[in-house]
């Protein structure tokens, strides 16, 4: 058997114990020389964390040729949260490294999920460097970019659930987010010259919604996880598809851009919007987009503008509650080849039609009765978000059978929003209302199943 240096160093490396202590160490090495440095020069706590965080990603990349199982990279993870989480909650542990990871004031959980991520991210990935290596990249990289571009030099903002972000640091995090996703494509894989301008180029794009949008450290969750499921999915499309897919992204991100003035939506939920139009073309195709675009177009205009509308405070929760029921038929409808549940998603986004017109007119019309403007919302939401791919898209035999159980969704969908929220005429706006939309967006859809499961 041969023997010397080199194959000792192969066998040590093979060892699990040996590749968790070569990544244990350098992070040891970075806090210290980190606490060092704080100790002695006022540095911003934004770069501090970001020296940190880019630290701990550099390092992690190094995952996929140091273990071959799990288990070692799942004991990294618990420690490194562990630790983290004990720097902000343990006394003797803040004094000592405070301010080189809990500097910066706003409330976050991205010491767990940036950990976290990494373990699901490695699980998934099962040894494919690539789809390893780019979203934690994406993560490490651009993040750290993004934030430290916006503090030096951030100046024009928009409006997130947090505060504000700007617009230099998302445009760094893109030309990042870009690079680091060609870069390896580029000169790693034998993917198509075009479709190695395209790919980067549309992950750029949506990795920087998914930065924009994230709150409370979820970005440590989303970025790798998101990174992970784009580069996938898009690596295995034809040249026309991914043609496709960058034109809708980009004219989806455009147009929200262009009409955010008109909506309640905050700047990150406006760029939320489009995400979630993305993602229901991409998953279900062009008949599951009409809904959500015509409600994010319609309600400004035909329901009655507020006092609050022009402050713009309704988050990316709203988006999401909003929108949740119509991603449930979604998801069924793909998962057990049901294309025909388009129909009750669209009776989801006219029921949160209804819902939002019914509120509208009650605290612009406060001393008109319920028994007119109840079904004036639950009409107009009809006639605007059901009728129209209704009339386009199902046989004449079947159409008064699926209107008239869309109208009474809609119906019942409202009068218990009514019921239930007594306060419409103050124009409620706090996270229960969205909750209970969200909740009776469901229950009102699934009444739309009724004519699908007797065949009508």
């Amino acid at each position: 058997m041969p023997h010397g240096p080199g194959v000792w160093i192969v066998a040590a490396l093979a060892n699990p114990i040996v590749g968790i202590a070569l990544v244990i160490a350098p992070l040891i090495v970075l806090m210290l020389g980190l606490k060092f440095y704080r100790d002695r020069h006022s540095a911003h706590p934004e770069l501090l964390r970001k020296c940190v965080h880019i630290g701990m990603g550099l390092v992690t990349l190094s995952f996929p040729w140091l273990f071959h199982e799990v288990w070692p990279v799942l004991v990294l993870a618990g420690s490194a949260a562990v630790l983290l989480l004990s720097i902000k909650a343990v006394g003797p542990m803040r004094k000592l490294m405070g301010g080189v990871v809990d500097g910066v004031e706003r409330q976050s959980y991205g010491e767990i999920y940036f950990p976290a991520a990494v373990a699901v991210l490695f699980w998934l990935s099962q040894g494919n460097w690539l789809l390893y290596c780019v979203p934690i990249l994406l993560l490490t990289l651009g993040d750290a970019v993004a934030a430290l571009v916006g503090v030096r030099y951030g100046s024009v903002k928009y409006s997130t659930d947090e505060g504000q972000k700007s617009a230099e640091g998302s445009l760094a995090f893109f030309i990042v987010g870009f690079l680091c996703t060609l870069v390896p494509l580029l000169l790693f894989t034998q993917t198509g010259r075009t479709q190695t301008l395209l790919i980067p180029l549309i992950i750029g794009l949506l990795a920087t919604i998914l930065e924009a949008i994230a709150w409370r450290g979820l970005d440590n969750l989303f970025l790798p996880l998101g990174g992970y499921l784009l580069l996938k999915t898009h690596l295995g499309m034809s040249l026309p598809t991914l043609i496709a897919h960058f034109v809708v992204t980009l004219a989806l991100v455009i147009f929200v851009v262009i009409w955010r003035r008109r909506t309640t939506l905050n700047d990150s939920a406006v760029l939320g919007a489009a995400l979630y139009g993305y993602c229901v073309w991409s998953i279900g195709g062009i008949a599951w987009l009409f809904a959500p675009v015509f409600l994010f177009v319609a309600y400004p205009l035909v329901w009655p503008r507020t006092s609050r509308d022009a402050d713009r405070t309704h988050t990316i929760n709203v988006v999401t509650c909003v929108g949740a029921a119509g991603l449930f038929w979604l998801f069924v409808a793909v998962a057990f080849h049901v294309p025909a549940l388009v129909f009750v998603y669209n009776v989801a986004f006219g029921a949160q039609m209804a819902m939002i017109g019914l509120a509208r007119l009650r605290h612009r019309y406060s001393h008109t009765s319920g028994a007119f403007l109840l079904p004036l919302s639950v009409i107009g939401s009809w006639i605007l978000l059901v009728l129209p791919p209704l009339l386009v898209e199902t046989p004449p035999p079947l159409m008064p059978a699926r209107a008239a159980a869309a109208f009474a969704a809609l119906t019942i969908s409202a009068i218990a929003f009514d019921r239930l929220r007594r306060d419409l005429r103050n124009y409620p706006c706090d996270p229960a209302r969205w909750r209970l939309q969200a909740a009776l967006g469901m229950v009102g859809s699934a009444l739309g199943l009724a004519p699908l499961l007797w065949g009508l």
